[in-house]
C-alpha cells in the first residue's frame, strides 16, 4: 500500500537565476520533493504529497543540504501526519535560514501561503 504524506514549503522567494539552480540542483540530487516547490520566477510553496518512504532523520539531511548548498533561503517546511484534503497535523516542522536547519513551530509565519504550481 502506497502511504502519501502531506509535504508544505513556504517561504521568502529568490531570484529567478538563484531559483533556476536550486531546481537544477534538487533534480541532480534526488530531492524528496520535485523541483515544483520553486516556481522559476523565484516564488515558494508547495502543499502536496509525498512518498512516506523515507525517515524524518533522511528529510533532515536533504534539508541541510540544500541549506549549506543555498544559504540564501528562508523556508519553512512541515511534514504532516496524512495526505492533502484530510484531517492530519505537522509531525515535524523545521526553519531553513542562513545555511541552517532547526526544529520550529512557527515556520511558515511571515511567507507568502502554498501554492500549486504546476509546471
Amino acid at each position: 500500500m502506497l502511504m502519501l504524506n502531506q509535504i508544505i514549503i513556504t517561504g521568502t522567494p529568490v531570484p529567478p537565476d538563484v531559483a533556476q539552480r536550486v531546481r537544477m540542483w534538487c533534480t541532480a540530487n534526488l530531492f524528496f520533493v520535485d523541483s515544483t516547490w520553486l516556481h522559476p520566477d523565484g516564488g515558494i510553496g508547495y502543499i502536496d504529497s509525498v512518498n512516506r518512504k523515507q525517515s524524518h532523520d533522511q528529510y533532515l539531511v536533504q534539508l541541510k543540504n540544500l541549506a549549506v548548498e543555498f544559504p540564501i533561503f528562508d523556508l519553512g517546511v512541515s511534514y504532516m501526519s496524512g495526505p492533502p484534503k484530510s484531517y492530519n497535523m505537522p509531525e515535524v516542522s523545521w526553519s531553513v535560514r542562513d545555511g541552517k536547519v532547526k526544529p520550529d513551530i512557527a515556520v511558515h509565519v511571515g511567507h507568502p501561503a502554498p501554492k500549486r504550481w504546476k509546471p
